[in-house]
């Protein structure tokens, strides 16, 4: 196993894609076997040959099938693609390993994932539940570094769904949680986000308001483009 991670610190890839293919299949055990399959599909992936990564990545998930970054991986190759639906089922699989195992590790990012994915599909049930989830999970971990981000994008989904106020708290809520972690522009984003939903609500005051906080900060941070969206 060690010897098949320190291939990969090589640095040529094509040299390592032969590498790779010179360990003998009846010298590894499955576990490792597993893992060469995985590498493989990494390497792939680095020279853009994603129809070889995909087989090498169920290969290792049939051959393995507990092992959740496989699975992860798989489904980021299909959103790259833009496979969604293949995406999401492999991601729905893992979560269900992690959870019957007890293996909460990386749930909350498989949590994530699977918001993005059914809110790039406009299936914004599915996306609320996910998402929420996720906050449940971070809340759990006590990871409030990271909270930010997902109470954003519960945020985008009262605004698509009309429910204005709903969304001035979530967005007021992630503006509170502002961390080391948030960048500026990520900042002036939500800002103008905030503006936006006090607009709808018909709270025109306010929406002025954080409009001139965003166009403020824009040009602290000299981003043209959020500076012009701000002005607008």
């Amino acid at each position: 196993k060690n010897k098949l991670f320190n291939l990969l610190k090589r640095g040529n890839i094509l040299s390592l894609k032969q590498d790779l293919k010179t360990i003998s299949l009846n010298m590894v055990d499955s576990e490792s076997l597993s893992t060469k399959l995985f590498l493989d599909g990494l390497v792939n992936e680095l020279l853009f040959l994603d129809k070889q990564a995909e087989k090498s990545y169920i290969l290792a998930i049939e051959n393995n099938k507990f092992v959740g970054k496989y699975y992860i991986q798989l489904a980021k190759l299909y959103n790259k693609n833009c496979k969604y639906k293949d995406s999401i089922n492999s991601l729905l699989k893992v979560s269900s390993i992690l959870n019957n195992n007890n293996d909460r590790t990386n749930i909350e990012d498989v949590y994530m994932f699977l918001g993005d994915l059914y809110f790039k599909t406009r299936d914004y049930e599915n996306a609320l539940v996910y998402y929420s989830n996720n906050l449940i999970t971070i809340d759990a971990k006590n990871k409030n570094t990271e909270k930010h981000n997902v109470v954003t994008k519960l945020g985008h989904i009262m605004m698509i769904r009309g429910n204005y106020f709903e969304a001035i708290n979530y967005y007021k809520y992630a503006l509170s949680l502002k961390s080391k972690k948030m960048s500026k522009d990520a900042e002036v984003r939500l800002l103008l986000n905030l503006s936006q939903a006090y607009y709808k609500y018909g709270n025109y005051i306010n929406g002025l308001k954080f409009a001139k906080s965003a166009s403020q900060k824009s040009r602290q941070i000299r981003d043209k483009l959020l500076h012009s969206k701000a002005k607008y």
